[in-house]
C-alpha cells in the first residue's frame, strides 16, 4: 500500500534532520484499527455534516472497512487530509437551565465529518500509546486520558 518512493524520501529527511522515522506513528493504518474506530462510535449521536447516522456506519462496518483502509492510508501517504474534514457546523445547544432567551445558557456543539473523526480517532490512539510507552505524559494529566477523570 505504501509508496516506496515516499518512504525513501521520509527516511532521507530523517537522516538529514537527525530524527528517526517512527514506524509506530507512520505505519500503514490497519483494518483492525479501522474496525475498532468504527465499533467505538457512540450510538444516538448527531450524524454530522454528511447526514449519515453513526449507527449506519456501525451496522455496515464490513462495507466501510476496505474503502476507509484505502482512503486513510492515502491520507497517510500524501500527508494531507481532505479539506472538507476541517469543516464544521456549530449548533447552539441549550444547557437545560436558565432562561432560553439568554445566550449564556447555550454551548456550541460542532457537527463534523464522521469519516474525518474516525481517522482522527486512529491517530489519537496511536499518539496516546506512543506517549504512554515513553512516559511523556505528566501523571497529573487526566484530561483526554483513557480511564482517567478530571
Amino acid at each position: 500500500m505504501y509508496n516506496i518512493e515516499r518512504v525513501k524520501i521520509k527516511e532521507e529527511w530523517a537522516d538529514r534532520s537527525g530524527c528517526e522515522p517512527n514506524w509506530v506513528l507512520d505505519s500503514e493504518i490497519s483494518k483492525r484499527e479501522i474496525v475498532k474506530a468504527l465499533r467505538t462510535m457512540k450510538s444516538n449521536k448527531s450524524p454530522g455534516l454528511h447526514g449519515i447516522p453513526v449507527d449506519f456506519f456501525k451496522m455496515f462496518q464490513a462495507n466501510f472497512t476496505d474503502p476507509l483502509y484505502t482512503l486513510f492510508n492515502q491520507v497517510m501517504i500524501l500527508e494531507e487530509v481532505p479539506s472538507h474534514w476541517a469543516h464544521a457546523i456549530i449548533v447552539p445547544l441549550y444547557k437545560g437551565k436558565g432562561r432560553k432567551s439568554d445566550p449564556n445558557n447555550y454551548r456550541g456543539v460542532a457537527l463534523l465529518n464522521t469519516v474525518g473523526i474516525r481517522f482522527a480517532t486512529i491517530i489519537n490512539n496511536r499518539l496516546r500509546k506512543w506517549c504512554e510507552e515513553r512516559e511523556l505524559l505528566d501523571p497529573a494529566q487526566a484530561g483526554f486520558k483513557a480511564n482517567s477523570s478530571t
